[in-house]
């Protein structure tokens, strides 16, 4: 904290650089009413004389040194009808923002007629215009909306958007289709997975307060990456800001089952508050490589075992403490010239989270219980983000810009496990100690050009994105006991240390790192026409994508020294004392290596891509975008087999990817869209690699597969969008999907006791279904400031499982599909007095978390019914406070195998595999402008 304060009083004593004097800013965005397309060019004027602007290319336009107080805009532009923006309010040290839209003016009688319009319904209806007049179907949210809501990162503001949920806080769930179905691109630039064992990108790592818009796509076009089936997930932060500002915001949070509860941790070191482990848990320094260290006599590896550190010991604490955030952001803006702007944003956010999970995990066969096991964890989290965007604008119609971003996301883990292993006759208690550290760096370089008057445009960008994932020292222990020994209350559970071979899951110790360099490039050109006196345009383009990825573990575990002259009584220590330094040796432990070849793999991947697209303006109600993208990927992954013999992965697949949007405008407010597609669903190569790992949370091994290949997807919609009035929208669509070779994680095999997971390829799937959304105000009752949205799909699959599939249930849905999903909520935004409220309700249909197979029934993966309330507001001019109430109702996670194939939960047939309690969290947050 004391570097946080740091940070705040810097800010404060810069805070002149970017301030003004007692005078605003009124800025915003023009786009065509009809085609969505930003206006260039148009004359923006304040009815007093004291200000204008000439939108740019983007369509934007800035006034500054605006005087305090209500005005009103003349918008002005040749052969579009005029409009004069009322009630347009300009607060100190503001940027007021003023998105419109104009009409084509029918004819030279009616070029003087102005429209008059208030400045606060024009600019919330931008986004409904937007998406009234997307080429695809598309739903979204903007910054001005995000203003107005409590969310603090990316994954919160997904949410709000028609058919998209949140899994774990920061997955992407999109029309209830498994999260790797989606893509995300970040400022143009396609994004990797950001999970090393999961096909998905995590949300939560960037702030709402740096965004400028989020758009979800739902139909393939041209211009977008082919390699998705729910949704491309379009973020863009902001580069040149509309004002200069600096604000700061403090939070607290409580959760009811951790806040002030006994809570568990590790040692660690200095730097553990920012995610980032300083050395301590590392290997040591000296430690030989694994084939020397395996290559060692056994009286130098006694030397080198003493190498490694007691670190068993879990620390105490009576009270866990409150969760705390912080959050500093800044925008600077500069007229260098007449022709020359300079912007400049600069964000950062901090939040350190305890949180306890209690639970319970069994599994099942024919003959009963395998297992029964109570379930503790302990996690504290820390996640920090930075935000770096720069941009030059000259003469309204280039501008270059660099955009970089870092985040840090870790967790600090203590898992305490007890109860009955019915396989093995015994009682058990066992703990994991695990930290593991992600970072994520983006950068891009990019720039935009009108390179004519007539509106031609290129558009480029490239940079490179950096994922790295660190496990210093992942330790578990395991302490067992006899059932018979369980009569004698005094018989003490005894170690499980093998000898002869490591058990990294007992007495063992697992150290891993991932690096992966993504290297991209994109170029964009679209070329505007008629024909008549119909608009056109053709847009042109490539991507390439290069990723180079590389995976090393070193798997190590205590064993016996000499199994004649060892002190059995050792086994009977306390995890904190066991592996000290005084019972290393013969008499005690040594430590051993069992660094396999498949415990490591490389991988790279090259994505070349072109496409030609055509948006045809057919008449006046008829609009058509078509074309087609092809992409050339290649995949290569290197690693081995158990016993050594090389594993090589390297294919090559060209495919071809046409697409096409129809909208029909049926009048004004009513319009029916057509949309097909194909599109792809290709391997992560964790997926891929042959390396085995031992899932703690899961109790089974994971592994993966070298054998899988390319998916195909074909797409269908059909979409009727009524648009009622200003921000309001109900829509009703239809869905298919048919998907080749889709990926599913599977239930594989038992070995030793075991149970392996790996993934598969499935014949066919079919995926369908229905979803309408509706977003009305209560104007018709005069409470035009009171919002309900909703949105509600039911979807259907099936699967082909007739190919050499095993499986439980001929008739399940797709790994990970929900049946149905509903988001209902209100919002109430009471702009007078600076209060906005909002409940938002959210469930999703039983799904399949995993695959089963003949003997073993699929598992899946409950409903919850959740609840969030929250509500913020103005403190005098500048300041801010927020109260959020998460997940209010706190349903069990429940994960249970449909032993009937009833694909419900029903508690007289089916076996909970497990239970999970976190509770629900209350926050409350302070915000300041400066």
């Amino acid at each position: 904290m004391k570097n946080i304060t740091i940070s705040l009083l810097a800010l404060l004593c810069f805070s002149p650089i970017f301030l003004s004097a007692q005078t605003g800013i009124i800025a915003g965005k023009i786009i065509d009413a009809k085609s969505a397309d930003p206006l260039i060019g148009v004359s923006v004027k304040l009815d007093e004389g004291v200000g204008g602007a000439i939108t740019d290319f983007d369509g934007n336009f800035r006034i500054a040194n605006v005087p305090l107080g209500k005005h009103k805009i003349s918008l002005n532009y040749t052969g579009y009808t005029g409009k004069n923006l009322e009630d347009v309010d300009v607060k100190s040290n503001e940027a007021t923002t003023v998105d419109a839209s104009m009409e084509e003016s029918a004819g030279e009688s009616l070029a003087e007629v102005v429209v008059v319009a208030k400045a606060k319904r024009e600019s919330t209806s931008a986004l409904t215009i937007f998406q009234k007049n997307s080429v695809s179907m598309a739903d979204g949210i903007s910054s001005e909306t995000i203003k107005r809501t409590p969310d603090r990162t990316t994954g919160d503001v997904i949410r709000r958007v028609s058919g998209a949920t949140i899994q774990d806080n920061k997955f992407a769930i999109i029309r209830g289709l498994n999260d790797r179905y989606n893509v995300a691109m970040l400022n143009g630039a396609l994004l990797s997975s950001t999970e090393p064992d999961r096909k998905a990108f995590s949300f939560d790592l960037f702030p709402s307060a740096m965004l400028d818009n989020l758009v979800i796509v739902k139909t393939a076009s041209p211009d977008l990456p082919g390699e998705f089936a729910g949704g491309a997930i379009l973020v863009s932060t902001k580069d040149i800001p509309e004002a200069s500002f600096i604000q700061a915001s403090l939070s607290g949070g409580y959760n009811t089952v951790t806040t002030s509860k006994p809570f568990q941790s590790s040692e660690g070191g200095g730097s553990d508050w920012l995610g980032h482990d300083d050395g301590t848990r590392a290997l040591p320094a000296t430690l030989p490589s694994s084939a020397d260290f395996k290559a060692q006599p056994k009286e130098e590896k006694y030397r080198t075992s003493q190498l490694f550190p007691n670190d068993w010991a879990i620390n105490e604490e009576s009270s866990a403490r409150p969760n705390i955030g912080v959050q500093l952001s800044g925008g600077y803006i500069k007229d260098i010239s007449e022709k020359v702007q300079f912007g400049l944003t600069l964000g950062g956010s901090y939040s350190n989270n305890n949180r306890l999970q209690n639970g319970s995990r069994a599994d099942y066969e024919v003959s009963g219980k395998v297992f029964d096991f109570n379930d503790k964890q302990f996690k504290n989290n820390v996640l920090w983000g930075t935000l770096f965007n720069t941009a030059l604008k000259i003469n309204n119609t280039q501008k270059i810009g660099l955009q970089a971003t870092y985040s840090t996301n870790t967790d600090n883990i203590i898992s305490d496990r007890s109860g009955y292993d019915y396989a093995e006759v015994r009682k058990i208690k066992s703990t994991a100690i695990e930290y593991t550290e992600n970072h994520l760096l983006t950068t891009r370089l990019y720039g935009e050009h009108q390179l004519t008057q007539k509106g031609m445009r290129l558009n480029w960008g490239g940079g490179l994105n950096r994922t790295s994932r660190d496990v210093p020292s992942l330790r578990r222990m395991f302490y067992a006991i006899n059932f018979d020994d369980t009569l004698d209350v005094n018989f003490p559970y005894q170690a499980y240390v093998p000898f002869g071979s490591a058990d990294p899951y007992r007495s063992g110790r697992f150290y891993s790192s991932l690096e992966e360099d993504t290297y991209n490039g994109n170029i964009d050109l679209s070329i505007p026409f008629h024909l008549g006196k119909q608009k056109q345009s053709i847009k042109l383009g490539g991507l390439y994508q290069k990723r180079d990825r590389k995976f090393d573990a070193r798997v190590m575990g205590y064993i016996l020294g000499n199994f004649i002259q060892f002190d059995y009584d050792l086994l009977k220590l306390p995890q904190n004392q066991i592996f000290d330094q005084q019972n290393i040796g013969e008499k005690g432990f040594i430590m051993d290596e069992i660094t396999n070849p498949s415990d490591g793999y490389t991988g790279q991947s090259n994505l070349v891509a072109g496409y030609a697209m055509l948006d045809n303006k057919i008449a006046d109600r008829l609009r058509i975008a078509w074309g087609a993208r092809v992409e050339s990927f290649r995949q290569q992954v290197q690693s081995a087999q158990y016993g050594g013999t090389p594993i090589s992965v390297d294919t090559t697949i060209s495919a071809l990817l046409p697409s096409f949007n129809m909208t029909y405008s049926l009048n004004q407010k009513h319009q029916l869209r057509l949309s097909g597609s194909k599109t792809v669903c290709r391997a992560e190569f964790r997926e891929l690699a042959p390396f085995s790992f031992f899932d703690f949370y899961l109790n089974a091994n994971v592994v993966g597969n070298p054998a899988l290949t390319q998916g195909s997807i074909y797409n269908a919609d059909i979409r009727y969008e009524i648009y009622p009035g200003q921000n309001q929208l109900f829509s009703v669509s239809l869905f298919y999907k048919r998907f080749k070779n889709p990926i599913e994680f599977t239930f594989a095999a038992v070995g030793g006791g075991t149970r392996t997971f790996s993934f598969n390829n499935v014949a066919s799937a079919n995926n369908y279904g229905a979803e309408m959304e509706l977003r009305k105000n209560f104007d018709f009752v005069g409470v035009e400031d009171l919002v309900f949205f909703s949105n509600v799909s039911l979807i259907r699959s099936n699967i082909d499982l007739s190919k050499g599939v095993s499986y439980f249930d001929s008739t399940r849905a797709l790994q990970g599909q929900s049946p149905y999903i509903l988001n209902a909520g209100l919002t109430y935004n009471i702009t007078r007095i600076g209060l906005s409220t909002t409940l938002i309700y959210n469930v999703i249909g039983d799904r399949i978390a995993q695959v089963g197979t003949v003997s073993y029934g699929d598992i899946y993966e409950r409903h919850r019914n959740l609840l969030d309330f929250s509500v913020s507001k103005k403190l005098g001019r500048n300041g801010e406070v927020k109260l959020t109430w998460g997940d209010i109702l706190r349903p069990e996670f429940i994960y249970y195998q449909d032993n009937n194939a009833s694909h419900k939960y029903e508690e007289a047939e089916d076996n909970v595999m497990q239970r999970l309690t976190l509770g629900s969290t209350i926050t409350l947050s302070l915000g300041y402008k400066f």
